[in-house]
């Protein structure tokens, strides 16, 4: 037996209602927490800039041509900061 449109999109506003009443549940007590304990966003903010920043470091060290030129990865991140910060100033 197929279901028709109305049926299935009356069947899911419960899920939608449910969501948003987590949603209402969860984030002030995700904001109260960062307020009340500000370092544990600070450290995990740290952790993963670290973390990719190391995996980065990693994945250039497998790849020879680039541990060889350290001036070509120098390079490609200047280049990259100047494109990102043409963009961000056309965006504003």
């Amino acid at each position: 037996m197929r279901k028709t449109f109305h049926e299935i999109t009356a069947a899911t506003r419960g899920v939608g209602k449910a969501f948003s009443s987590t949603e209402d549940i969860i984030i002030p007590i995700r904001e109260s927490l960062f307020k009340r304990f500000p370092i544990v966003g600070i450290m995990l903010g740290t952790f993963g800039l670290t973390a990719t920043l190391y995996g980065l470091e990693q994945m250039i060290k497998e790849i020879a041509w680039l541990t060889e030129n350290p001036f070509i990865i120098f390079s490609v991140g200047i280049v990259t900061l100047f494109i990102t910060g043409k963009l961000y100033t056309k965006l504003k």
